[in-house]
């Protein structure tokens, strides 16, 4: 294992049980599309885990014609600098097939 692989699992093993108890959290919100419910909810559960991890969360209110109920994507940076790194996700999920789905399972 390289140097810097072992530096990132030093920061994230002592992190893992924090990360699994917000996944759950994530994955418990029934965000759904269609019709595209639960999308505000998702990313105020995103953004206060962005801004509990330092980051700068922006909740930005989707505009324009749409049948979105309460629609919101979440927004952040931290620090600043030449180089940018982007992650790119989203939190709508597929026609619900089973309410179960929102039911995080080992």
């Amino acid at each position: 294992m390289s140097a810097r692989s072992e530096q990132i699992s030093a920061w994230l093993e002592p992190r893992a049980e924090e990360m699994v108890d917000f996944l759950a959290r994530l994955v418990a919100e029934p965000t759904e599309n269609p019709p595209g419910v639960g999308l505000g909810r998702c990313a105020r559960l995103l953004g206060e885990e962005m801004h509990r991890l330092g980051l700068d969360p922006e909740l930005v209110e989707i505009t324009g014609p749409h049948t979105l109920e309460d629609p919101y994507i979440v927004r952040g940076s931290a620090g600043t600098g030449a180089k940018l790194l982007h992650f790119h996700g989203h939190y709508d999920v597929v026609p619900v097939q089973d309410r179960n789905q929102f039911t995080m399972r080992p």
